[in-house]
């Protein structure tokens, strides 16, 4: 891949829209940027350079389904990357696991051989019937242990995000599903950082998590941390999302703030996929803010023992998450 000197009258600089632009490209990848004179004379120059963009959920385009055999993978790959997409996953829908397994391989062999197919995502068949949207009830299952190793072993390391309803049997931490996993090179993040205390949900003096972000050791290794966003469990049972029972002086107190996003608490993840070491603390919190409150610190943003060192991660060599 030979290197390259782009110039463009605007070209989008990091969060910059900057004018009479230069970009360098060596080794399939940007290596410096600036504006002006750029020391050389261009190989290409054009009026608007951007980034490309990123699809991590697709299910097919031109006519093709990724789903069906003998479908043309390149004309549908080929219509978005002429409408400006540079890399994506191949997005399968739900089918009974006997069905699915053949298709995750298909896929697992094309992402393997397409720099522009980053891995494969499945939307199912790990949803729950009273939310399945289009998907087919009759291809719904459980995260049973059997059925998350077939589609391991089908997706050959591609398998780049599924799609999993948090209240299925079999979802919660510790169970088989997730020790799979793990055993399959997978991190809980949440538990790598928060530890056993950690918790997205308090139900009947209970609590728990049903809410993950797994990373393959690729990835890990530039997660800077993890925690869960407590917007549902620490709230007072007063003012909690359901309105059921409540008589109409506790209904009027309803407000639509965090407490209203989710009857779970959101897993925030941290990462720093820059070229160099990534600095100690969380990129979007800062060092040791506490997530919701004071009494919920953010641990393991900056406790110098994580593995919340950030490396890149050059195409074709993507990171695998859960």
């Amino acid at each position: 891949m030979r290197d390259l000197l782009l110039r463009a009258d605007r070209a989008l600089l990091g969060t910059t829209m900057t004018a009479d632009a230069w970009v360098r490209v060596a080794g399939g990848r940007i290596v410096a940027t600036g504006a002006g004179d750029a020391g050389a004379e261009p190989d290409a120059s054009v009026a608007l350079l951007v980034p490309g963009f990123v699809d991590l959920h697709c299910h097919g385009g031109a006519g093709a389904a990724f789903d069906d055999e003998g479908a043309d993978w390149d004309a549908a790959l080929a219509l978005h990357a002429a409408h400006g997409t540079t890399a994506q996953a191949l997005s399968l829908v739900s089918a009974p696991i006997g069905a699915l397994v053949p298709r995750v391989r298909a896929a697992a062999v094309r992402a393997a051989a397409d720099d522009r197919v980053l891995g494969i995502h499945l939307e199912g068949p790990f949803l729950a019937a009273s939310h399945r949207g289009a998907h087919d009830p009759a291809a719904l299952t459980a995260p049973t242990a059997e059925a998350v190793e077939a589609l391991l072993e089908a997706g050959d390391g591609r398998l780049l995000q599924v799609t999993m309803a948090p209240e299925l049997p079999a979802s919660y931490d510790h169970e088989d599903p997730i020790v799979n996993l793990e055993a399959a090179g997978f991190t809980d993040l949440l538990g790598e950082f928060q530890g056993e205390d950690a918790y997205t949900y308090v139900f009947d003096g209970m609590l728990g998590y049903l809410d993950y972000g797994l990373a393959d050791a690729d990835l890990v290794s530039s997660v800077v941390g993890a925690a869960a966003w407590h917007a549902n469990t620490d709230e007072p049972g007063l003012i909690d999302y359901t309105m059921e029972f409540k008589q109409d002086a506790q209904d009027a107190l309803w407000a639509p703030d965090a407490y209203r996003a989710s009857d779970h608490d959101a897993v925030v993840i941290g990462l720093d996929l820059a070229e160099d070491d990534a600095e100690c603390g969380h990129p979007v919190f800062g060092d040791d803010r506490p997530v919701h409150g004071g009494d919920h610190p953010g641990r393991g943003f900056c406790d110098g023992d994580g593995p919340g060192r950030g490396h890149g991660h050059s195409h074709g060599d993507w990171p695998r998450a859960w």
